[in-house]
């Protein structure tokens, strides 16, 4: 079905533009000069703050020699369960990082990949993560449908992530050409 193959890749696209991101991290150990897919990095000394795209941060991390700034940590868990507190509260859409959702199902995967130290604590969060995200989302959906529906998308925009503007633009279209059909 074409809608489910365009869903796809555009989620794919999403999650590109993820890796590619730039974030700050901060070097725990001292690097030498390093060339990761043609990026070079270093000499640095422990403690630089470096901004790398989130691709490199994730070799440097798994390797132990950074870490994202709390600040930069937009999916971690404890950040997570606040958006959700929040969201529940009001019935206007909260602000969200545009990456939000490809940056969380990265962080999924790669807590799903490392079966060899999952630890409880470790599965414990995964499973945190995915409940959140999935109460996350059905939250959302009803609100960025009803953008969707009253056309108020242009004013909500800023607030979505990609995800939920493309989702908002395509059911935005689909409902006025349905209205345009019905009425001929």
């Amino acid at each position: 079905m074409q809608l489910c193959d365009e869903t796809d890749e555009v989620l794919e696209r999403f999650k590109m533009e993820f890796l590619n991101e730039s974030r700050t991290c901060l070097l725990k150990k001292e690097v030498p000069k390093l060339t990761i897919g043609g990026i070079e990095i270093g000499p640095l000394q422990s403690g630089v703050q470096v901004d790398l795209p989130n691709w490199v941060i994730e070799i440097l991390q798994e390797a132990g020699i950074a870490e994202l700034l709390p600040a930069e940590a937009y999916e971690s868990t404890r950040r997570l369960s606040n958006l959700h507190r929040m969201e529940m509260k009001d019935h206007e859409l909260q602000t969200f990082h545009p990456l939000l959702y490809a940056a969380v199902s990265r962080k999924i995967l790669k807590l799903q990949r490392d079966k060899t130290s999952i630890d409880p604590i470790s599965l414990e969060e995964t499973e945190r993560l995915q409940s959140m995200m999935d109460a996350l989302v059905e939250i959302r959906r009803s609100k960025v449908v009803r953008a969707a529906v009253a056309r108020a998308y242009t004013e909500k925009r800023k607030k979505m992530t990609n995800e939920e503007r493309w989702l908002c633009e395509r059911l935005a279209d689909l409902l006025s050409s349905w209205r345009e059909k019905v009425l001929d």
